[in-house]
């Protein structure tokens, strides 16, 4: 059993009005000297109701030395009843913004701030406010604010420094602080800060593995027609609804596991192998959506677990407007040695062959 030790507890108030007990009495050693520090959990319930500002108690210690079970003088300790925590059942129809993962209240109609429409970013408007708002930035955790115009290879590796302004000062981007300003302007008002024009559809983000189900595809001047360029697949469309559904935890694989474009190397990546800028046979300069022939060569990507490839695509070896495409024509591909791969790239042996195709420049 503890010692038991008596005193008095203090009742006072801090900063902001936080209730602040003490009580002045001996330690656990035996020393009186400051007044010992109390939290209310560890005070007789019925005194923290009444908030007496000086009490005589009796009082215990803790296996820290710290005061515990503090009650009136001469009073046993009456350990309080445990809080029963009522069941909340989830109500149906709650809805917790992904964003900033706060409720979203319903809204009443009404006119003005809370549901006015919206106008456009893109003028001054009569009635309406515009301004700029100046804050201070407290960096609390590492920020990356890169230059990622010149970066500074160093064996095939990019690495950046920092941007900076003219003064030589590091500059954060805008949208750096856009993102905390709308979530905290939309959780205040309970409303919608972007403006969507209802003539620009949203658009979605795709995962990295949907872009192996992707198929080129050419619209007609007129934009009533549509060709499907299907590449090597020589499966007919309406049979893809046939395909078996991809299995819990597997990645999407293309129908005969090629992808149906084929890869076109047009950047160069600061004397990397891997990649290359191709130059047309012919000397000639290559545009997007040009017509041209091309040599190709199917290259296996990365492992999966059980030791195949993950995909594989066609990489253009050879490339010439079709003006030229006679001199693609006249090679021998039996003796044709493509460039070698590299990394997860592997080259297909035996599979160079003849196409002829349309250019597509994404400039990445």
């Amino acid at each position: 059993m503890s010692d038991i030790a008596s005193g008095k507890l203090i009742f006072s108030k801090g900063k902001g009005g936080k209730p602040n007990w003490r009580v002045e009495g001996p330690s656990k050693k035996g020393k009186v000297g400051n007044p010992l520090s109390c939290p209310p959990d560890n005070i007789d319930p019925a005194i923290v109701r009444e908030k007496p500002q000086s009490v005589a108690v009796d009082y215990e210690f803790g296996e820290r030395g710290e005061v515990i079970k503090v009650r009136r003088k001469g009073e046993k300790w009456a350990a309080p009843a445990p809080q029963q925590v009522p069941q909340v059942s989830p109500k149906s129809g709650d809805f917790n913004n992904p964003y900033n993962f706060i409720p979203a209240i319903p809204t009443k109609p009404c006119a003005g701030l809370g549901q006015g429409a919206p106008v456009g970013h893109h003028a001054y408007f009569d009635g309406h406010y515009s301004g700029r708002i100046k804050i201070s930035v407290e960096a609390k955790t590492p920020l990356l604010l890169l230059d990622t115009r010149t970066p500074d290879y160093n064996n095939d590796h990019p690495t950046f420094s920092i941007r900076t302004d003219a003064a030589g000062r590091p500059v954060l981007s805008p949208t750096a602080l856009k993102g905390p300003l709308r979530s905290a302007y939309e959780s205040v008002t309970n409303s919608r800060m972007g403006v969507f024009k209802s003539e620009d559809r949203l658009g979605r983000r795709m995962s990295p593995d949907d872009a192996l189900a992707m198929v080129p595809a050419r619209v007609s001047a007129s934009g009533d027609k549509l060709e499907l360029l299907l590449g090597s697949e020589l499966t007919k469309a309406s049979d893809w609804k046939s395909s078996a559904p991809v299995p819990a935890g597997k990645r999407w694989k293309p129908r005969n596991g090629i992808m149906y474009a084929a890869w076109l190397p047009q950047y160069p990546y600061r004397g990397s192998r891997a990649e290359r800028s191709l130059s047309p046979v012919g000397g000639s300069t290559i545009e997007h959506e040009q017509e041209v022939a091309c040599i190709i060569t199917k290259i296996a990507y990365g492992q999966d677990r059980q030791g195949d490839p993950i995909f594989h695509y066609w990489r253009v070896d050879k490339i010439a407007p079709t003006s030229n495409k006679h001199q693609l024509k006249q090679l021998d591909l039996n003796r044709f040695i493509p460039a070698g791969g590299s990394g997860k790239h592997r080259v297909v042996p035996g599979t160079s062959r003849y196409i002829e195709g349309y250019v597509c420049i994404t400039n990445r």
